[in-house]
C-alpha cells in the first residue's frame, strides 16, 4: 500500500513493475483487485464506485480521481456534513 506524498503515478509503476512476478496474478481481475486495494483509501472509493472493467480503467479513474481532487497536494477532501440523529437514544422494538 502507498501512502505519504507517493501519488496514484509512482503507485501505478511501482504495481506494473511488480506484478509481472507474482504467478498467481495472471488474470487480470485479480490485477484490477489487487492495484485497487492498495490505493489511498479516499481514491479507492471512488474508483471502485466507477467498476473499472480492467486493471488499464481502474489506473485510469484513479488517476482522474487523484487530479481533480487534488489529493497530490495532500488537501483534504471534504464532504458535506451527514444530518445527525437528534434524539434522546436509540430505542429497541420488541415485537409481540
Amino acid at each position: 500500500m502507498v501512502h505519504g506524498n507517493h501519488t496514484v503515478e509512482k503507485y501505478d509503476v511501482r504495481f506494473m513493475e511488480l506484478v509481472k512476478y507474482v504467478s498467481y496474478m495472471d488474470t487480470n481481475k485479480l490485477q484490477e483487485n489487487c492495484f485497487i486495494y492498495g490505493l489511498n483509501p479516499k481514491i479507492r472509493a471512488m474508483v471502485r464506485m466507477c467498476k473499472p472493467s480492467s486493471v488499464a480503467k481502474a489506473i485510469e479513474y484513479a488517476h482522474y480521481v487523484e487530479e481533480n481532487l487534488d489529493l497530490k497536494g495532500g488537501k483534504e477532501i471534504i464532504f458535506p456534513q451527514q444530518p445527525r440523529f437528534m434524539g434522546n437514544s436509540l430505542r429497541t422494538f420488541s415485537r409481540g
